[in-house]
């Protein structure tokens, strides 16, 4: 049942679909450096009816990783918060908030000699941000999913 969601996910994010994600620049003092961010936040009228209808349930951070040749640009470019808007109003996706991020070649790992701690980035310091800025969304373990293309399914 949910493999047709992820291949429809992955058609859309291949052959696109329209209008934009929100970007954003963020500072990492980890890596010392702004990172580019793409968002989906659902509209407030889909997640609260998803809410009335599933009480106690969390909303979910998915945190998207790009592959080597993608970015928090393309996931705009294709039009992934109209895709994702539209099977929220639907019901077909519970609504989540989707954050992809600039990889900057890491393969969303720490580097072994600790100059560039990407993973710590996306653990210590991007999703609870993410999780304070969007009260409701994530907030736990069982509340946060990663999805990814290619690196980013390594990641």
């Amino acid at each position: 049942m949910h493999g047709w969601r992820l291949l429809a996910f992955c058609a859309a994010f291949t052959w696109g679909l329209g209008q934009a994600a929100g970007l954003e620049t963020i500072h990492s003092a980890l890596l010392k450096r702004d990172v580019k961010i793409a968002l989906h936040v659902p509209s407030a009228a889909v997640a609260d009816r998803w809410r009335a209808a599933h009480p106690g349930s969390p909303l979910k951070l998915v945190l998207f990783l790009p592959g080597a040749y993608d970015g928090p640009e393309d996931f705009s470019r294709y039009g992934l918060a109209d895709y994702l808007s539209d099977q929220e109003a639907k019901g077909k996706l519970p609504p989540s908030l989707w954050v992809a991020v600039t990889h900057f070649k890491s393969w969303y790992a720490d580097r072994a000699d600790g100059t560039f701690p990407y993973e710590r980035f996306l653990m210590d310091e991007l999703i609870p941000r993410m999780e304070a800025e969007h009260p409701g969304f994530g907030g736990s373990p069982s509340a946060r999913s990663v999805a990814g293309l290619s690196m980013g399914g390594f990641g």
